[in-house]
């Protein structure tokens, strides 16, 4: 199990920055273990970009996304599944909340997500439930 201290979090256009602000208060965490698509880069790249990028850093990152189609896209699965990183899905409603609703239920989940990623390494994918379980999900082609 890696120490959760030392997991970093990369999250995608579909969370505000301002959420992965209050994550990093929240969290007690090191700035830069926690960012997003429109901090890092001052606006979306497209989600090659990054997911390419997200590879070339050093430290255990999780990547943290609201959008499933992500593994869906050949081209973008394959980009991804070479980045060697976990990456935990919101439901699918997740994109279409508010961003109260987001920020409620992200911080109800993001405990168990950090325990869970923990544990995992790899380029191996979840599921994050709206009741918060969390489920492998399934992207081989």
């Amino acid at each position: 199990m890696k120490n959760l201290s030392l997991l970093n979090f990369f999250l995608d256009n579909t969370f505000s920055p301002n959420l992965a602000r209050a994550l990093v208060l929240m969290a007690d965490a090191d700035p830069d273990s926690i960012r997003c698509v429109r901090d890092h880069y001052g606006k979306d790249p497209g989600d090659d970009v990054w997911l390419r990028d997200v590879k070339l850093w050093s430290g255990d990152w999780i990547i943290l996304s609201g959008d499933g189609r992500i593994t869906k896209n050949p081209v973008l699965r394959e980009i991804y599944l070479s980045s060697g990183r976990p990456m935990y899905v919101m439901p699918s409603a997740f994109q279409n909340k508010t961003r109260w609703l987001q920020a409620s239920s992200f911080c109800k989940w993001f405990p168990d997500i950090q325990k869970h990623a923990s544990k995992v390494s790899g380029a191996m994918c979840f599921n994050v439930r709206e009741n918060g379980a969390i489920e492998a999900r399934n992207i081989k082609s």
